[in-house]
């Protein structure tokens, strides 16, 4: 019974692999003027391009930012200047990367987490996004 979250996860992973999409990690930062965006991808071959949306807040549409085209390079990153990670309405921002391939597209979501008022915080919520 105490493998059963590791071989779930496993599964989870081998079967974002078998799509395509090879992401391995997305997450985002509020930083100072803006939000930064980053992800790592596996050698996925079939990848055509990577898509970046936003939603100001739970009832907005996703908007389009922007569209960066796959290379070999396994990083990438993107920085939104043109927002803060907290809608007008006090709910987060959330960002949408979707990865297209021949096959299709899977998108992922993330919203960046919420200043820590003290460093023990940050290292707490570091450690929760580890194991989501």
């Amino acid at each position: 019974m105490k493998r059963l979250p590791a071989l779930l996860g496993l599964l989870l992973l081998l079967s974002g692999l078998a799509s395509g999409s090879g992401l391995l990690l997305f997450r985002t930062q509020a930083l100072p003027g803006g939000v930064q965006l980053e992800w790592a991808a596996a050698n996925a071959p079939g990848v055509i391009r990577y898509g970046i949306d936003r939603q100001d807040g739970p009832a907005d549409d996703f908007d389009h930012l922007t569209s960066l085209t796959a290379g070999s390079q396994s990083r990438y990153s993107y920085f939104d200047r043109h927002t803060r990670p907290v809608a007008a309405d006090g709910s987060a921002v959330t960002y949408r990367l979707t990865v297209h391939t021949a096959a299709g597209a899977q998108a992922y979501l993330s919203s960046p987490p919420p200043a820590a008022s003290a460093p023990l915080d940050s290292c707490w919520h570091l450690i929760k996004q580890m194991f989501r």
